[in-house]
């Protein structure tokens, strides 16, 4: 039975991998107020026999992870976030994806026992068909303050939350996301999960290792298997 960073697979065989990272190109719109992505050609193979990029885009673009310290003053950095909060079985919840509509408790609770099996939770809205557009920052479904302080309270604490949108919460949005980081639960956002459709699987979560940052760029897979 195949490990990865500690954690030991359901099952032997692998069916599928599919990749849950928005894809990144110069120019792709960002939310507003954020440097954009730049993606410049240095060298190239006909003069240098080469091939490099300068590259430059903000922490918070695409797919993303915020360290407590997104938010907490004194909050974890990136590179003191667990592998064993990014790696490991993940819940799959599809909630309503309407422009400005609301992810309550009730939208949750049903999925009680799966999200504490699991112990991390992403939430499919179907946001992530917006991407590329400057709709995607606009009017996104949110996550009420009681489903995030359920999902962030003793009983359940899920050890991380991914979301298909660009934040948790567009009218509560640093109180939102101070729920999960005072809690130490680091939050995966603008997830693509339009081809995740099986409710259990497992996740990686591998952000860029930027020392004593707030958060980072990463790349997100879900491993599926026949017990899934």
């Amino acid at each position: 039975m195949p490990i990865l960073c500690g954690h030991r697979l359901r099952d032997s065989t692998l069916t599928r991998i599919v990749d849950l990272t928005l894809p990144l190109y110069a120019d792709v719109p960002v939310r507003p107020g954020d440097p954009g992505v730049v993606m410049n050609e240095l060298r190239d193979i006909t003069t240098e026999g080469y091939r490099l990029t300068h590259l430059s885009m903000g922490t918070h673009t695409g797919t993303h992870i915020d360290a407590p310290s997104h938010i907490v003053e004194d909050g974890d950095t990136l590179n003191s976030i667990s592998f064993d909060a990014l790696v490991g079985p993940c819940c799959l919840v599809n909630v309503a994806g309407e422009p400005e509509s609301s992810i309550a408790l009730e939208d949750l609770i049903i999925h009680e026992d799966a999200i504490r099996s699991a112990g991390r939770v992403v939430l499919k809205s179907g946001w992530a068909k917006r991407w590329g557009t400057p709709e995607y920052y606009r009017s996104s479904p949110s996550i009420t303050m009681e489903a995030a302080r359920w999902l962030a309270g003793e009983d359940v604490q899920v050890k991380l939350i991914g979301f298909d949108m660009p934040t948790p919460s567009v009218e509560q949005e640093t109180d939102i996301h101070k729920v999960f980081l005072e809690a130490g639960i680091p939050i995966v956002e603008c997830l693509n999960l339009e081809n995740l459709i099986q409710s259990y699987f497992e996740i990686v979560v591998a952000p860029l290792p930027l020392r004593n940052r707030e958060g980072a760029p990463c790349r997100v897979l879900g491993l599926l298997n026949r017990s899934s």
